[in-house]
């Protein structure tokens, strides 16, 4: 069921997001807590160390992870009914493998960088980002388009969690709370990207696997009580799905995230410059870079944060442009319609907006453009191609152009 939930087109989409990286260690924490409670000895002891380790590892990988993360502390309660000695040793277990880890990670950063700049980096830009008024349009919109890939489990979850509460199972209440813990978790900033939502994968599958399981349990044919009850809910979330799925087409379920103007740039990218050449993505997905085998020209990758009322924003601009002009990128891509993104109202410093427009106006010129046909779905990867500045002023009111590729004029320096 895991597997199945992480391969779905709309969340698996943004492969780049961190929620893709903490799933994992989030759902061994999960695994390990209960192995550990179950167990006696060394082997609870040690079990319950790791899962606060893994646990910890999720969190640092993005902190709303710390949401789902919850029912592991809260498992060990339930588990053994009330607040006893046992109970206590348990989550001291517990808390000694997070804070362990998350001991060694703050005393690195703070040898490496110091703990004021790691703060600033790992919680200070978040909380601003997260801080933007919250388009709640934006999470139905994106939870209804995830419909058709999570329905299965969904559905299974349902009827299954109806027939544990059913018939008194005393793990039953782990399925909702799960769910219900896993669901604030996707609500990080005003626009709810499609990637926020993998953090839902853990609680799905877990939901769907035990109703699966019950659902096996039971003979319909007997038209029990506990059978009628399944089948209602079943039933019912399935005209559900029906209702909010049937509008849809196939390509709507692929996150534009990673559309084919993503891959059409680097594919351009990489058949014009030598692997591990530097290439320079003004306020756009860095990533293009990794597909094209290309480097970063600066340390810097996520914009956003080097501009607004982000406190340091001018020292990092400074120190961006001087990686620049020392690495002299061939390539630069950037994006027409994020032109805006170069100058935001509160900028502390215009000094690298400054320097890009300078960049584009008198030191790169272009080389191909990647364009969409005017009228063509942006989730088709097959609607995107990289076409030779000519060929595109031929007929630019045909396409939308969705990258511009420049390169370094042989005389000049950035």
């Amino acid at each position: 069921m895991y597997a199945l939930l992480s391969a779905a087109p709309v969340v698996q989409g943004q492969t780049a997001g961190t929620e893709m990286f903490l799933l994992a260690p989030l759902a061994l924490s999960l695994w390990l807590t209960a192995r550990g409670v179950r167990s006696s000895g060394r082997s609870r002891r040690a079990s319950l160390i790791l899962a606060g380790i893994c646990g910890a590892a999720a969190c640092w990988i993005k902190q709303p992870a710390v949401l789902p993360l919850l029912l592991a502390p809260l498992a060990i309660v339930v588990h053994h009914g009330r607040l006893v000695a046992r109970t206590r040793n348990d989550l001291g277990w517990w808390l000694a493998g997070g804070l362990g880890l998350s001991a060694l990670v703050l005393g690195y950063f703070a040898w490496q960088v110091g703990l004021r700049t790691f703060y600033f980096w790992s919680f200070a830009t978040k909380l601003n980002y997260y801080g933007g008024k919250t388009e709640w349009y934006y999470f139905f919109s994106k939870f209804k388009e995830g419909v058709p890939d999570h329905a299965l489990p969904v559905l299974l979850g349902l009827a299954g969690t109806a027939l544990l509460i059913y018939w008194r199972h005393p793990r039953a209440w782990a399925l909702p709370v799960f769910v219900v813990l896993s669901v604030p978790a996707t609500w990080q900033g005003p626009y709810f990207y499609y990637h926020y939502f993998a953090l839902l994968t853990p609680a799905l599958a877990l939901l769907g696997g035990a109703g699966l399981s019950a659902l096996q349990a039971v003979r319909f044919v007997d038209r029990g009580a506990a059978g009628r009850t399944a089948f209602a809910c079943a039933a019912g979330g399935l005209l559900l799905v029906c209702a909010l799925a049937a509008p849809m087409r196939q390509e709507d379920r692929i996150s534009p995230w990673t559309h084919g103007g993503h891959e059409a740039a680097a594919e351009w990218l990489k058949a014009h410059a030598e692997p591990g050449a530097y290439a320079l993505p003004l306020f756009t997905r860095s990533q293009i870079l990794a597909m094209a085998e290309l480097r970063l020209p600066h340390r810097y990758p996520a914009f956003y944060t080097i501009h607004n009322d982000f406190e340091r924003s001018a020292q990092y601009q400074l120190e961006m442009i001087a990686d620049i002009k020392r690495h002299a990128p061939r390539f630069l891509l950037y994006a027409p319609n994020l032109d805006g993104e170069f100058r935001a109202p509160g900028d502390q410093s215009t000094a690298f907006a400054d320097y890009a427009d300078h960049l584009r106006a008198e030191v790169f010129a272009p080389a191909a453009y990647v364009v969409r046909a005017r009228g063509e779905s942006s989730r088709r990867r097959e609607a995107y191609e990289a076409l030779t500045p000519e060929a595109y002023e031929e007929d630019p009111e045909a396409y939308e152009v969705v990258y511009a590729i420049l390169e370094r004029r042989k005389d000049r320096e950035p």
